[in-house]
């Protein structure tokens, strides 16, 4: 019996335990399923709402973006929304595709793939098309944002007309399926627990203990189902409000906590109606009364729906919320979800402003385009309009230059003969009268030619033309030969002509030493013409000391009629000068300051007058020049005069400083006093004080005693022979000369003078005693050059064979250039002077076949130099390219005509008439 008790007790035992077991596997296994479901539920729902946030960030940033401006603030912008973007796709990828740290299933969830690949809501698809075109929008150039742009109102219309209610409706749909899973869940576990008390009374009197341990084991899973729950709602993002049928609050979570500012035991047990404001009450106490009338019936017209929260602090905000009835202990429980809406009010009102103003943008837009139209009609027509003033004004300008360079040619050409007669005729024995009459019309040809180069100049200035070379070249020679030739002008009008040059400049510089000299030739031509006595002072200073490029100043003062204020711009124009007297006094045509006024703004300068009438002038400009890092014009080396005690006499203040100035830059002790009487004085006390001065630089013309009679005080009265004595005077006469030579003096110099010839001469004279009069320099005899000379003009083949007459040369005549070709073939010649304008054969085509027929017979080519009446650039450089080896423009001088032949005549070697031989 016993052991069939215990077999049936052991069956039994076996029974129950395998059914209990059965019912706790069941049991668990729907327990763990809803669980598991509650769970992804809930990360479901957390992720939707952080979507819906994510997307109402990517709504703000993307509006704000095509409104920013700055560089910078659009940089972050675009980082932002972009970040903003990847953290929303991140996100969607994880709901898609699965998360098992974060609790997402995928779409495997029937929830997930119901919300986001089904339609009509098909969240994947929203939200493809939302990112792509944020990411669109935040790629887009800044040149191209706008506050109309297509992506932007995309964004703001899907966002605002499907994306957010989408999100609204799963996430409400969500917490609804959270809400059932919570019912299931309490249902599972009353038929748990039902189940395992059923399964304790049956076996409890074999397993009582195995029970207790098992009915343990259940709670504490009971126990921590319960506490998942609870995680659940302390870490929702919407506050979780539960209340009874009265009202009154039970559960309050934390997300609530922070939405209206209450603790739970502040708000716990009060009336649900202290959360709304009070113009929601009637509805909210509406709805509680027909509550409590259905009875156990759940009404839910509040299901999803928008209030007026009040804070525990009395704000008030806009609230949405979810109302969901449910049973506990027969009891009727409210579940409130809660969201503060605040920021997607303002969102939503920002997207209101934003489509308004997009609205207004597009209108503008709308209208700005049809008067951009218009304008660029308008534009096209004043384009066009614009094309054929140019064209028309090409094709004067190319009328103009060609008649320019016709009259020029026409002018030139009986200039030539003009000025080179009157050169051979002052060669000629002329009595006082004559010699008058030929200055008279040489001086007359000059003033012509300076006046059509002048309007030259000016035609290429204004027509584009003219360019500005950059060669190195000496300051100071070209400033000191500017002087050295307008010296005769100014001595013929008695007036002083002084030159200094600050030691800070520099003296080696690259720029065009051609238009600088013109320049300064101007500037000082028209100081000695309106000056009739007093001085005329050149000065060069530098305005940005040790700064390469520097700026120079250069300075023309003089004391002659002056010119008054209201006239200063005037005579910087064209054919403009002070008054009409100044033309019919002085001559001139008011050309020479307009083409000074050019060209200084054509070197980076600019050029203006100081001057008041009777008062004098000063007329200054400014121009940069490059400094010679390598020093391609030679330096003059520096002179050495340290000790050296120099007396300056000289009544002139401004030559005593000028002299002063350049020999105590060499170390010498200078002393200068202001005339001859003085001077004398200065020489005893340094002779009786035993320190005399070791040279004496005196000028021959002062008031009361002058340079002469000085010279001679001191050889004869004061016995001083050994003291050096070099002479300056301003006058070149022969009368001058014949005195100089009288005196025992180691040099004389015009004024105004060279530094580097006077420092030479002060070298030599500190070296040497004895005198050393400057001889004249002559000129070379030319070698019996065979010339051929094509020129169709009489009077200019008669001035060239009269140049040549008294020389070696033979000149055979062409008369056009179809001649100079056949003797070009037939003869040999040493050099060939080319007129370029000839009827039959011009020069250019004459030297074209020339150059052909020597290459195609092996010929060595004969140098051409182009003879030609054209002043204009293009012309030279015509001929040289026709194959001329130089070219100079007519009118023709002498010297200058021997010096051509010089240099382009064939080198050979030849005998001179002294015996010595040299290289021609």
């Amino acid at each position: 019996m016993n052991r069939d008790f215990t077999k049936n007790m052991t069956l039994k035992y076996i029974i129950a335990l395998s059914i209990i077991a059965l019912l706790s596997i069941a049991s668990f296994f729907t327990l763990d399923k809803v669980i598991s479901s509650q769970k992804s539920n809930a990360a479901v729902l957390n992720v939707t709402n952080r979507q819906l946030f994510l997307a109402q960030n990517i709504a703000i940033f993307s509006l704000v973006l095509v409104n920013t401006k700055g560089e910078n603030e659009t940089g972050i912008l675009r980082q932002e929304l972009l970040a903003t973007i990847n953290e929303m796709e991140n996100a969607h990828k994880g709901l898609i595709y699965g998360e098992q740290s974060l609790n997402l299933p995928g779409k495997q969830s029937p929830q997930v793939h119901a919300f986001y690949f089904q339609e009509p809501i098909n969240l994947d698809k929203q939200i493809y098309n939302y990112l792509a075109e944020a990411r669109a929008l935040a790629n887009e150039p800044s040149t191209v944002l706008n506050s109309f742009n297509p992506h932007l109102l995309f964004i703001l219309n899907d966002f605002a007309a499907n994306l957010v209610d989408s999100l609204n409706v799963v996430a409400n749909q969500l917490q609804k399926e959270s809400e059932k899973n919570n019912r299931r869940l309490q249902i599972l576990e009353i038929i748990v627990l039902g189940t395992t008390l059923s399964a304790l009374v049956i076996v409890a009197l074999y397993i009582f203990h195995p029970m207790v341990k098992k009915i343990r084991q259940e709670s504490g899973n009971l126990v921590r189902s319960e506490t998942h729950k609870r995680l659940i709602i302390n870490n929702a993002m919407e506050g979780i409000i539960t209340f009874t049928q009265d009202g009154i609050v039970e559960s309050f979570n934390p997300a609530a906590e922070k939405i209206f500012g209450y603790v739970p035991n502040e708000i716990i047990g009060k009336h649900i109606a202290t959360l709304i404001s009070a113009s929601y009450h009637a509805v909210l106490n509406n709805y509680l009364k027909r509550s409590a009338q259905a009875g156990n019936k759940i009404i839910s017209d509040l299901a999803d729906s928008e209030a007026e929260g009040m804070r525990n602090d009395g704000t008030t905000f806009p609230l949405e919320f979810g109302l969901n009835g449910f049973y506990r202990k027969d009891k009727l429980i409210y579940l409130m979800i809660v969201r503060d809406i605040t920021e997607r009010k303002q969102s939503e009102d920002e997207l209101k402003k934003a489509r308004k103003k997009a609205e207004e943008a597009a209108r503008k837009l709308e209208k700005s385009l049809k008067i951009s139209e218009e304008l660029r009609e308008k534009a096209q027509e004043e384009k066009n309009r614009a094309e054929r003033f140019a064209g028309e004004a090409r094709t004067a300008n190319k009328y103009k230059s060609e008649f320019l360079a016709c009259m020029s040619h026409e002018i030139r050409t009986p200039m030539n003969a003009i000025l080179g007669m009157a050169e051979l005729l002052c060669e000629t024995e002329l009595d006082k009268d004559q010699k008058k009459y030929v200055q008279i019309f040489s001086d007359a040809g000059e003033t012509l030619l300076q006046l059509i180069n002048n309007i030259l100049d000016l035609s290429k200035i204004e027509a584009g033309q003219l360019e500005l070379s950059d060669d190195a070249f000496n300051l100071r020679n070209v400033v000191e030969g500017v002087i050295e030739m307008m010296r005769g002008s100014a001595h013929k009008k008695g007036v002083a002509l002084v030159c200094f040059i600050e030691p800070s400049v520099p003296e080696l510089l690259i720029g065009d030493q051609t238009r600088l000299r013109q320049i300064i030739t101007n500037l000082v031509g028209n100081a000695i013409k309106f000056t009739s006595k007093g001085k005329v002072a050149l000065s060069v200073n530098n305005t940005n000391k040790h700064i390469d490029p520097c700026c120079l100043l250069f300075s023309v003062s003089d004391t002659g009629i002056g010119i008054s204020g209201d006239k200063h711009e005037k005579i910087f124009e064209s054919f403009a000068q002070a008054d009409s007297s100044t033309t019919r006094r002085y001559g001139g045509t008011g050309l020479g300051l307009a083409i000074c006024k050019q060209l200084v703004e054509l070197m980076g300068g600019t050029i203006w007058v100081e001057s008041e009438p009777n008062k004098g002038s000063v007329f200054s400009f400014t121009s940069n020049f490059s400094i010679q890092t390598i020093c391609i014009e030679k330096e003059t080396p520096p002179v050495n005069f340290k000790g050296k005690k120099i007396l300056v006499i000289d009544d002139n203040m401004a030559n005593r400083m000028i002299l002063k100035n350049t020999l105590a830059v060499s170390g010498a002790v200078v002393t200068d006093v202001e005339g001859g009487k003085k001077g004398l004085s200065e020489i005893r006390k340094a002779e009786e004080g035993k320190d005399p001065f070791e040279l004496l630089l005196l000028d021959c013309q002062m008031p009361h005693m002058d340079g002469y009679d000085v010279a001679k005080a001191i050889r004869k009265d004061l016995g001083l022979l050994h003291l050096p004595i070099i002479a300056l005077s301003s006058d070149n006469s022969a009368e001058f000369k014949d005195r100089i030579k009288n005196l025992q003096v180691n040099g004389y110099f015009e004024r105004p003078i060279r530094q580097s010839k006077l420092l030479e001469a002060i070298s030599h004279a500190l070296g040497k005693t004895e005198s050393i009069i400057v001889q004249p320099v002559t000129q070379k005899e030319l070698p019996p050059y065979k010339i051929l000379l094509a020129e169709d003009a009489r009077d200019n083949v008669m001035l060239i064979q009269a140049f040549l007459k008294k020389t070696s040369c033979t000149v055979e005549v062409a008369e056009n250039g179809e001649i100079a070709v056949e003797k070009c073939k037939n003869n040999s010649y040493d050099l060939v002077l080319m007129d370029m304008q000839m009827p039959i054969m011009d020069g250019n085509e004459a030297t074209r076949r020339i150059r052909a027929w020597e290459s195609e017979n092996g010929r060595k080519a004969v140098p051409i130099v182009a003879l030609t009446a054209h002043a204009l650039k293009e012309y030279a450089d015509m001929s040289l390219e026709a194959g001329c080896d130089g070219h100079i423009t007519k009118p023709i001088k002498k010297a200058k005509l021997i010096e051509t032949i010089f240099t382009y005549a064939r080198k050979y070697e030849y005998k001179y008439p002294d015996g010595k031989y040299g290289a021609s």
